[in-house]
C-alpha cells in the first residue's frame, strides 16, 4: 500500500503532495486524515495522509511513523480542509495543521542521537555538549547545515519520543481563615461568599462575586483566606438550569421569534444592548441542551472568552462550560480538546482557532464581536475565520449567528441584500460627548496632548473619586524623531518606517520589527539638534503625573492587557478603587465597563483615519462606538466633521453606513469586490520582474484590477493588491505565472483575505 501525503511546508516551488509507501507495521493503523512523519530530502517533516492507494510502489520512501489517528481531525474537518486549500491556494497540510492543536503535535518531540562525537564537526560537537541525546529546538538552528551533513554521513540519527500530559488535575479550594473587617467592598463580598460556601473553587468565587483573582490573592496575603489543593474529576453533575430572571420586552420577544435555529442562512445580531444579547444567548444554550445539542461561542481574544464564560456560568447552573484559547495552559486546552473530541461538554467558548476543532453535534455557532480584525488570520495560510464558520455551520447543519454592536460594512451589506438575516436591537446613545477640534485647541491651549475638555474630565473624575480612561494607540514617548537642521526623519533600515522614541530606555525603536538604535543623536548632516514629534503613552503618563501629582496612574499597553497576571492586577485595582487614571491603547475598549469608570478621553482618534487602508473609517467608527456607552466622552481630532467620528460618538450606525457604503461602491472596495494580496519574496532584483509579469498575465481579465507592485518594507517583499470577484480565476493565473516564471529565487504567496492591505 502507498499513501498520498500532503506536506506541511510553505513554498510556491515545491509540490503540495508526495507518495510514500506504508510499512507493513503501520498498515492496520493508518487512515486517511492520519498525521505522519515522512522523510523529505535529508530531513523528516510533518504531513497528513490524504489518500490511501493500492499496491506498494518501487523507489518510494517509507512513512516513518504515525503521530495521531484521523479522529483528531475528524471527517468533517478533513472535507473542510479540502475546500479551504482550494480557496486559499495552499496545501491541505497547511489547513490540517491548524486543525490539529500544537500541543497534540508537541506530544511527539524530535531528538538527535549522536553516534560518534569524534567524527563530528568541531563547532557542532561543542554545541551538543557531549550529550548522547539532544532535543531539537531553536538553539540548534545555526547548525542546521552541519547537522544535515552529519546525518548524511551516519554520525547522527534523528528520533522521536512522546510527551504525555498528566490526567490528574489539582485545584485550589478556598476557605475563610479570619473574619476581620475588610477595606473594600470586593473583599467583603468574597469573605461573605466563602462563609456560606466553604471550599469553593476560584471559578465559583469569580462567578458569584464578579471579582478578579488578584482580590482573592490579596485576601490570602493578609491572612483572611486560605486554601487546600485537591485532585478533582471534571464530571459535571446536577440538573442543568438557567437561573436568569430577565424578562424580554415585546420588541425583544419579536426578535427571538424571528430567529429560526433551523435556518440555512447566517444571522447578523446587530445589538448594543448587552443584557438582551446575554439572555438571548442563555436561551439558545438552554434550548439546545434540551435537544441534546451543543453550543459554540467564538470571541476574538482570550480576555473576551474568559469574561463571557464567567457571565454564562453566573446563570447556567451545572452546565459543562469549557474554554479554549492560548492563555490556557496546555493541560487545560488538552482537557477541552478531549471533551470536544468525545462530545462530552455543553458549551464551548473559544478564540477563532476553536473553529478548527472537530466540533460536531452542535446546534448553534455564535461569532461574538464579529467586526474585530482578529477574525482574519494574518499568518500563513491567511484564513478568514468568519468564512470558516460559514462552511463549518453548513457542514454540521448548525445555525450561525454573527453578533456585533457595530458590524463591519461588509456584514451589514450582506444583511441588507438578504444573504444574512438581520436581528436588530440597536439604539443611539445619549451620552455626554464632546468632539474637540485640535486644529484650534493646539493653537489656543498650546498643548497637542490634552485639550481643556480632557483636563476638565480628569479633574471631575478625581473630585468624584471615579476612574478616567485615556486612550492613545502608541506606546512610545513620541512617534517621530527629526533633525532640526536638515529635516531628516530617523527611519528603520529594515522597514523604512519612522522610528519612535522610547524615553524609558533612551532609544529609537521600530514598532514593526523591534529594531533599536541607541546612538541616534548625531544626524548624517552632523547636527545633534533633534526634535521629537507626536506623542504616545509614555509622554501622556509623564504629563499626567506632572499635572496631577497625587493621582494614582496605571499604564496599560496592549502587551500588558494580554498578560493574565497583569490583567488581573489591573482589574483588582479597578474593583477596589486603587487607581484614578488608566492610560492605555485601544485594547482598553475591550475591558468590561465598571460602574466607577466615568470618563473616556480619546487623545488621537485620527490614527486609524490616517492609515493607508480602506478600512480606516470603519476602524474609527467601531472604536468610538465601543466607548459611546460611557457617561462622559471627549474625542480629540483634527477631522471633527468626518462622518465616522460624528456618528461614532453616538453610535448612529445608519447614517455612518450610508456614507461609507457609497464610498466603497465608488472605489470598488469590499463588499463590492474582494481585495486579495499577492506577496512576492526573494532576491530583490527579481521581485518587480515577477510582479510586472503577473500584472501583464492578469490584464486580460477586465473584471480584475491590480494595484502595484510596490515594495513593502514591513512584509519584506513586493505586494500587489487585487480587486476581483473571481477567486478561482485569479488563483489559476497566479499558479500559471509561478509555473512559467520558474525562478527558484522568488517565493510567491496568495493572501485571499487581508485586513485591508
Amino acid at each position: 500500500m502507498f499513501a498520498k501525503v500532503s506536506i506541511d511546508r510553505r513554498s510556491s516551488n515545491i509540490a503540495f503532495e508526495y507518495d510514500y509507501n506504508v510499512p507493513n507495521e503501520l498498515i492496520d493503523s493508518i487512515e486517511v486524515g492520519s498525521s505522519v512523519f515522512v522523510p523529505f530530502g535529508y530531513d523528516q517533516v510533518f504531513g497528513y495522509v490524504i489518500e490511501l492507494c493500492g499496491e506498494e510502489k518501487d523507489n518510494l520512501k517509507d512513512i516513518i511513523d504515525i503521530v495521531n489517528d484521523a479522529k483528531v481531525i475528524g471527517k468533517t474537518n478533513f472535507n473542510l480542509a479540502k475546500e479551504l486549500s482550494t480557496s486559499l491556494n495552499c496545501s491541505m497540510a497547511n489547513i490540517l495543521s491548524l486543525m490539529e492543536p500544537s500541543f497534540i503535535k508537541g506530544q511527539k518531540q524530535q531528538y538527535l542521537y549522536i553516534e560518534d562525537y569524534n567524527k563530528l564537526d568541531a563547532n557542532l560537537a561543542l554545541a551538543l555538549n557531549g550529550k548522547s541525546k539532544v532535543l531539537i529546538d531553536n538553539k540548534l538552528e545555526p547548525f542546521r547545515k552541519q547537522i544535515t551533513n552529519e546525518i548524511k554521513n551516519g554520525n547522527i540519527t534523528k528520533g522521536y519520543e512522546y510527551f504525555v500530559y498528566g490526567k490528574n488535575k489539582k485545584v485550589k479550594l478556598y476557605k475563610v481563615l479570619s473574619d476581620f473587617p475588610q477595606k473594600t467592598r470586593a473583599r467583603f463580598l468574597v469573605i461573605n461568599y466563602l462563609k456560606d460556601h466553604p471550599l469553593s473553587t476560584l471559578e465559583d468565587i469569580k462567578v458569584a462575586t464578579n471579582v478578579s483573582k488578584n482580590v482573592i490573592d490579596k485576601l490570602i496575603e493578609n491572612g483572611s483566606v486560605g486554601f487546600i489543593e485537591k485532585v478533582v474529576t471534571n464530571a459535571v453533575e446536577g440538573i442543568r438550569k438557567n437561573v436568569s430572571r430577565y424578562i424580554f420586552s415585546f420588541e425583544e420577544q419579536n426578535i427571538i421569534d424571528y430567529y429560526d435555529p433551523n435556518a440555512q442562512k447566517p444571522y447578523l445580531l446587530f445589538c448594543n444592548n448587552q443584557d438582551f444579547e446575554l439572555n438571548f444567548i442563555l436561551k439558545i444554550i438552554s434550548d439546545n441542551y434540551s435537544l441534546g445539542k451543543k453550543t459554540v461561542l467564538i470571541y476574538p481574544n482570550a480576555l473576551s472568552v474568559e469574561e463571557e464564560a464567567i457571565k454564562l456560568k453566573r446563570y447556567l447552573r451545572n452546565y459543562d462550560i469549557v474554554t479554549y484559547h492560548s492563555k490556557n495552559n496546555n493541560s487545560d486546552n488538552y482537557e477541552t480538546f478531549s471533551k470536544v473530541l468525545n462530545n462530552n461538554y455543553d458549551v464551548l467558548l473559544a478564540t477563532p482557532q476553536g473553529l478548527m476543532l472537530a466540533i460536531d453535534n452542535v446546534k448553534t455557532i455564535i461569532i461574538g464581536d464579529c467586526d474585530d480584525e482578529m477574525y482574519i488570520n494574518e499568518s500563513y495560510p491567511y484564513i478568514s475565520y468568519k468564512e470558516v464558520a460559514i462552511l463549518k455551520a453548513k457542514a454540521i447543519n448548525a445555525s450561525l449567528i454573527f453578533a456585533s454592536a457595530s458590524p463591519s460594512i461588509s456584514d451589514y451589506y450582506l444583511a441588507s441584500i438578504g444573504k444574512y438575516k438581520l436581528l436588530a436591537n440597536h439604539q443611539i446613545h445619549n451620552n455626554n460627548y464632546n468632539i474637540v477640534d485640535m486644529n484650534i485647541e493646539a493653537i489656543e491651549a498650546n498643548d497637542v496632548v490634552f485639550s481643556n475638555a480632557v483636563k476638565e474630565g480628569i479633574s471631575n473624575c478625581l473630585e468624584s473619586k471615579k476612574i478616567a480612561l485615556l486612550i492613545c494607540n502608541n506606546v512610545a514617548f513620541s512617534t517621530q524623531i527629526k533633525c532640526r537642521k536638515c529635516g531628516r526623519v530617523l527611519k528603520c533600515p529594515n522597514c523604512n518606517l519612522p522610528l519612535v522614541y522610547i524615553k524609558k530606555k533612551d532609544i529609537a525603536k521600530c514598532n514593526y520589527c523591534s529594531y533599536e538604535e541607541k546612538m541616534y543623536r548625531v544626524c548624517k548632516c552632523g547636527s545633534t539638534n533633534y526634535i521629537s514629534l507626536g506623542f504616545g503613552i509614555e509622554q501622556v503618563v509623564e504629563k499626567i503625573k506632572n499635572l496631577y501629582p497625587s493621582a494614582r496612574v496605571i499604564e496599560a499597553s496592549s502587551a500588558m492587557l494580554a498578560n493574565n497576571d497583569k490583567m488581573e492586577n489591573l482589574l483588582q485595582k479597578i474593583e477596589e478603587n486603587e487607581v484614578d487614571i488608566i492610560v492605555g491603547t485601544n485594547a482598553l475598549t475591550k475591558l468590561t465597563k465598571y460602574d466607577n469608570m466615568d470618563f473616556v478621553g480619546l487623545l488621537y482618534v485620527d490614527s486609524y483615519l490616517n492609515m493607508n487602508n480602506y478600512l480606516g473609517s470603519e476602524y474609527t467608527y467601531n472604536l468610538l462606538a465601543k466607548v459611546a456607552s460611557y457617561p462622559n466622552v471627549v474625542i480629540q481630532t483634527y477631522n471633527p466633521t468626518h462622518y465616522a467620528i460624528i456618528n461614532g460618538a453616538i453610535n448612529n450606525y445608519d447614517d455612518y453606513y450610508k456614507m461609507e457604503i457609497d464610498n466603497r461602491k465608488m472605489l470598488d472596495y469590499p463588499p463590492f469586490k474582494e481585495l486579495s494580496m499577492l506577496l512576492i519574496k526573494g532576491e530583490y532584483s527579481e521581485l518587480f520582474h515577477f510582479g510586472y509579469y503577473f500584472k501583464k498575465a492578469i490584464s486580460h481579465n477586465i473584471e480584475v484590477a491590480v494595484l502595484g507592485p510596490i515594495y513593502d518594507y514591513h512584509l519584506k517583499g513586493v505586494k500587489m493588491m487585487i480587486k476581483h470577484n473571481d477567486n478561482e480565476g485569479v488563483i489559476k493565473i497566479v499558479n500559471d505565472v509561478i509555473k512559467h516564471f520558474d525562478n527558484s529565487k522568488v517565493l510567491c504567496s496568495y493572501h485571499r483575505y487581508t485586513r485591508g492591505g
